[in-house]
């Protein structure tokens, strides 16, 4: 077992709606991504981690708390968790690091509705358009620091953009696709960006990562560097030469089959028939060279991202800090169906694409190029970083006997967070830390609420207002193809894994001393 190391510091990237496949290491072998795969062979890549839930707030709200939005409160885009809820980086403040954000957050309202949108709250889009903010408030949920950027692509926001302003004239049109270059079709929703590659946002949130740590080491304190780039989320567009990395006539197929639809519950023939928009993208139809467009800009915009990664982590080498940092990798959430299972837009699927995320873990002596095949998800994160670095979570500290005079537990002890720390696993072991995973999906565009159980072998999602769901058997049919819901010999089968969900949903729900939002 490799010690826990009591200061080590904290490097995680984040990254928007990304599969979990797109990288070499993880076995595609058209993506180009050798700093994600130099990543993995000095760590752990989890090939079976998912996210809690498929929107971006959510998910996100998650990794910060390390609970599941139903315990956050957080169950869509454009909420907010509760001040006092504890998040990670404010635990890390706590603990004496420097902690600083980079990039895309999403904690916050980003388009304020039945709100006055007064700069109170600083990732609002129209505020920073419209000039009623000008500099990022801190502290932020426990940040010492930001560097913000809000938005994607063509509709980027916040200080990035005040500083594009300043260095390159052009440079706000050269974001959107009027100022797209013509060696690539252009769309609303992919186009090849004409912005120069050095002014681009991805460069400049390396650019002040790498500044933060240096920061941390001029104040002499351990750092926590939340490092988040915007892509590959759409609108897809790449700046050269990532636009052209990639033909999209080598892009492989839409994974679906012939009457696929038919089998799935009603409303995905409804998105597919009416077309409808489920967080501002369209359900369907997608034309088929639109789709290998978009996908080739992906992989372009996974690949220009990994290059920024690679010039953060060449910092910590070359400053000798790589032997005293644990680096993180993850997306908050899989991408657009892109096609598969007849569909193009997301967050309203339980398909592998759509909840499957990438996940590396490097700890500092640990094990170096490990796969590990136990199920892992975004509730493990906190409970992992906690541990590598020594320190307890206050719910811990106010159900021991030394603060309170209760007696809590006293059958059976009690869960405080949902995850599970993966720390043995960086550490050496094999033994699998999680045998499911819970996913929530409360959908307020398609109007229900959905629940997703995922073990080993099988995949089940409930749908709260619906007669119907879906089971599918990974094992042998990992593309789910055949959805066994309505298939009469897996009725018994389907009813265990409907108890084992409502178990595990309970268990996960976590136990507070004193809530602090009504103590």
């Amino acid at each position: 077992m490799v010690p826990k190391t009591d200061k080590a510091n904290i490097l995680l990237f984040c990254v928007d709606a990304m599969r979990a496949s797109w990288m070499a290491c993880a076995g595609d072998s058209l993506i180009h991504t050798p700093n994600l795969d130099r990543l993995a062979s000095s760590g752990v890549r989890f090939a079976r981690a998912y996210c809690n839930h498929p929107i971006c707030i959510p998910a996100r709200t998650t990794m910060f708390t390390g609970l599941l939005p139903r315990d956050h409160g957080v169950w869509s885009n454009n909420m907010e968790m509760h001040p006092r809820v504890p998040t990670l980086p404010k635990l890390m403040q706590e603990a004496g690091y420097y902690t600083h954000a980079v990039g895309k957050l999403h904690l916050s309202r980003w388009i304020p509705i039945g709100v006055a949108d007064d700069g109170r709250y600083p990732e609002s889009m129209s505020a920073w358009n419209e000039g009623r903010l000008y500099t990022f408030p801190t502290p932020y949920y426990g940040f010492d620091g930001v560097d913000f950027v809000g938005g994607h692509t063509s509709f980027i926001y916040g200080p990035y953009v005040k500083w594009l302003e300043k260095e390159f004239a052009d440079g706000h049109r050269l974001l959107r696709p009027e100022g797209a270059r013509p060696d690539t079709p252009h769309t609303s929703q992919y186009y090849s960006m004409g912005l120069p590659e050095e002014m681009h946002y991805n460069r400049w949130i390396a650019d002040r990562a790498i500044a933060a740590m240096h920061q941390a080491r001029h104040l002499d304190k351990p750092f926590f560097i939340w490092c988040s780039f915007p892509d590959p989320h759409p609108p897809f567009s790449a700046p050269y030469p990532y636009s052209a990395m990639y033909d999209p006539q080598d892009m492989p197929p839409p994974v679906r089959r012939e009457g696929e639809l038919a089998s799935l519950p009603q409303f995905y023939q409804e998105l597919y028939r009416q077309n409808m928009d489920c967080y501002g993208i369209k359900g369907g139809p997608l034309a088929e060279e639109d789709r290998r467009w978009m996908l080739a800009l992906s992989y372009g915009m996974v690949s220009h991202v990994d290059v920024q990664i690679g010039r953060v982590l060449d910092y910590l080498q070359t400053e000798g800090l790589w032997e005293h940092t644990a680096v993180g990798f993850i997306s908050d959430h899989g991408s657009d169906m892109l096609g598969d299972h007849w569909m193009q837009s997301w967050g309203s699927y339980a398909f592998e694409p759509a909840i499957r995320i990438p996940f590396l873990l490097r700890l500092p002596g640990g094990s170096e190029g490990t796969v590990h095949d136990g199920i892992a998800s975004q509730v493990d994160l906190m409970p992992t970083i906690l541990e590598i670095c020594g320190l307890v979570h206050p719910d811990a500290r106010a159900l021991s006997q030394a603060e309170a005079p209760f007696h809590y537990g006293q059958w059976r002890s009690l869960r405080l967070l949902p995850g599970r720390s993966l720390l043995p696993i960086l550490s050496g072991s094999q033994e699998p830390v999680n045998a499911s995973a819970v996913i929530h999906n409360d959908e307020p565009f398609l109007g229900f609420k959905a629940r997703t159980f995922v073990t080993k072998r099988f995949k089940l999602t409930v749908y709260g207002s619906e007669g119907s769901g879906e089971l599918f058997d990974l094992e042998n049919d990992p593309d789910e193809l055949h959805n066994l819901w309505d298939v009469p010999e897996l009725r018994e089968l389907k009813e265990q894994l409907h108890m084992e969900l409502l178990k595990q949903d309970l268990q996960l729900a976590p136990w507070h001393p004193l809530p602090r939002w009504s103590a």
